[in-house]
């Protein structure tokens, strides 16, 4: 940005820089994202998007490249949901392995029947 008195006229007030003056930085207004503006909380350069009971979802900022809002999405904060089999089926399933080997046993050691070949 030019200094004022760079710029002074004869009456003491400053002359706008030329449009194609490179010094001149022009400031870029930007829309804030596609979201309703009471779920956004200002933050640096971006925005963190909350959802309707307060948990940040996320957070957007401006890619001026592309010239877009890009979303980085925040690992989520409740509870994980449980997954896999629960502990009851372990001893069931230990007993019955144990009557079927049992059973298997005694079979193999019975005096049977030979088959004639």
């Amino acid at each position: 940005m030019p200094v004022p008195s760079e710029n002074l006229c004869t009456t003491g007030e400053t002359t706008p820089p030329p449009p194609d003056d490179p010094t001149v930085d022009i400031p870029v207004v930007v829309e804030p994202p596609p979201v309703p503006l009471d779920r956004l909380i200002p933050d640096g350069d971006g925005y963190i998007e909350l959802d309707e009971d307060g948990i940040p979802l996320g957070r957007w900022e401006w890619s001026p490249d592309d010239e877009v809002w890009l979303f980085e999405q925040f690992p989520p904060l409740a509870e994980l949901p449980q997954t896999g089999l629960l502990r009851w089926p372990i001893p069931v399933l230990l007993s019955a392995g144990l009557l079927m080997t049992a059973f298997g046993a005694v079979l193999v050691k019975r005096p049977g029947e030979q088959q004639e070949g």
